[in-house]
């Protein structure tokens, strides 16, 4: 099995390899996608995938799926450099070789002017929510409001906006940094995510 852990992933694979050799290295084995998004874009470079999670397109989703027919088999992870030990943990325990493929490096680039003036809403209050995409964010995006602010403003500032996480690696890495977020949509994806906070807002203010 291959499991690609992101559209940037095989956009990466793609840029290196080209579509026609990109597919026809991955032409014997299944591919598997950790979401919709991820499998348009192995279908825009011409590969099918075989595989994905229904419901939790997440680290977590791809070990319950693949869990009971890896044991013996070889799995390789193509995704950034940065992903959380969700996968590899969870597939080696239930048997499988895992081997894992960075194929793009994730950087903090610190603060930016971006950065700067979303801090600055928050501070203020301007803000009402903040989605967090990816646990590396959650980590980055606190340590940069610390540096901005000391911790102890910088964990009041937080407490004081409503969380979101796309999924469960984000929604553990925020628990862990001590700001366990209100909303986590059931599918992991932009768009339910960005549903999600809506809903969770409207209700908020009795709409």
């Amino acid at each position: 099995f291959a499991v690609f852990g992101s559209g940037t992933a095989v956009e990466f694979c793609s840029k290196k390899w080209g579509d026609g050799r990109f597919a026809s290295l991955f032409s014997r084995i299944p591919a598997v996608s950790i979401g919709p998004h991820t499998s348009d874009v192995l279908a825009g470079h011409g590969m099918e995938a075989a595989m994905m999670p229904q419901d939790d397109y997440s680290s977590y989703g791809v070990v319950a799926m693949l869990s009971p027919l890896v044991r013996g088999k070889g799995v390789l992870l193509v995704r950034s450099d940065s992903g959380t030990d969700i996968l590899r943990e969870g597939l080696s325990d239930a048997g499988a070789e895992v081997i894992e493929f960075p194929a793009y490096r994730l950087e903090k680039v610190g603060m930016t002017p971006e950065l700067k003036a979303i801090m600055g809403a928050l501070e203020s209050g301007g803000l009402d929510a903040i989605a967090f995409t990816s646990p590396m964010s959650a980590s980055s995006f606190r340590e940069e409001l610390e540096a901005e602010y000391g911790a102890d403003k910088a964990d009041g500032m937080l407490s004081s906006v409503d969380r979101a996480a796309i999924g469960r690696p984000t929604s553990e890495r925020l628990k862990q940094l001590g700001h366990p977020p209100q909303i986590v949509p059931e599918k992991t994806t932009f768009r339910d995510m960005l549903l999600a906070i809506r809903e969770f807002e409207e209700r908020k203010r009795g709409f």
